[in-house]
């Protein structure tokens, strides 16, 4: 469907927000951070870079056996917006109350509940909600947070299922979106701790949302000298060394999801050094940062790896 407020241009994705504008999963100059207005062209894109679930989709149900994102189709019409999923057609399946077919027969304070759930399929449509939900509605985001779902969300970052773990993480990076109070309510409650332990997992679609939430958290001036202290060994060591090839080839190689878990890296490193010059003296002092920062802007200059960075955002988000 075609609409003018959301449409993507060659280069990246576009957003309004009501401080300017944002492009891809780049910030304008922070505050006085959004300086520049311009007439709308593209998709809103909520803070640093969160995404939200398209209205039209609703998780698959998992299979009784599935741990690790494995799923069984149904003929409800369930799909997923979640990569890598097998479909087992051997398994045999949850069913899901055929009344909950629908993000329309279910409410915000219902999709937090199931989100205790001893069954991943509500445990999923919960989160599911609560992230297509909260993609643009503050008064959700506030009721969400007085329902207490961001406790309950934290606790899913590590579940066993791993399509738990993503819906979770993705129910979050829009939850605290553009909202400071729930960045404060996630990391009051050990979010970023948990949040460094779903980085290890070998998921790249995790890994996104994981990243995505940290540039997220990293647009509140009054947390950046935290997650510098908190964050930057085992992000530099779980992300940016890996992935910058300090120390490996000397070509930059890095599948699509790869490079967007970089990038969304990066793009929490640029809030940080907006801080105070603790905070960047920090950056500096942590082992293998600053050298693969290098290494990765000297391999990107060598092969012509350089993109107009105007316009780059300040958080992220998922859209529909």
């Amino acid at each position: 469907m075609s609409d003018p407020q959301h449409s993507r241009r060659r280069g990246g994705l576009w957003e309004r927000h009501h401080q300017g504008w944002r492009h891809g999963d780049r910030w304008q100059e922070p505050e006085p951070r959004h300086p520049h207005h311009h007439p709308p062209v593209g998709p809103r894109v909520q803070e640093g870079r969160q995404e939200a679930v398209s209205q039209a989709k609703l998780p698959q149900p998992l299979s009784t056996g599935a741990s690790r994102g494995q799923y069984h189709t149904l003929q409800t019409g369930f799909s997923s917006r979640s990569q890598g999923l097998s479909g087992d057609s051997t398994s045999p399946s949850l069913t899901l109350n055929p009344c909950l077919c629908s993000f329309d027969d279910i409410d915000l304070p219902s999709a937090v509940k199931y989100l205790m759930a001893s069954d991943p399929n509500l445990q999923v449509l919960g989160a599911a909600y609560i992230q297509h939900k909260c993609y643009s509605d503050a008064a959700a985001k506030k009721q969400a947070r007085s329902l207490q779902a961001v406790p309950r969300l934290v606790k899913l970052f590590n579940h066993a299922n791993q399509e738990v773990q993503r819906h979770a993480t993705g129910a979050m990076r829009n939850l605290i979106y553009d909202n400071a109070d729930n960045k404060l309510a996630l990391v009051e409650e050990n979010g970023i701790f948990e949040l460094l332990r779903t980085l290890r997992e070998q998921d790249d679609e995790l890994r996104k949302n994981v990243t995505g939430i940290l540039w997220n958290l990293s647009s509140s001036d009054h947390l950046k000298d935290r997650l510098a202290r908190d964050t930057l060994e085992q992000l530099t060591d779980l992300v940016l060394s890996p992935l910058s090839g300090a120390g490996g080839p000397s070509l930059i190689q890095q599948n699509a999801s790869e490079a967007e878990i970089f990038y969304k890296a990066t793009g929490f490193l640029r809030n940080l050094s907006s801080a105070s010059q603790a905070t960047r003296q920090k950056m500096r002092e942590c082992h293998g940062l600053v050298d693969a920062l290098v290494t990765y802007i000297n391999q990107a200059l060598d092969v012509g790896k350089c993109e107009d960075k105007k316009g780059y955002r300040k958080e992220d988000f998922l859209g529909p």
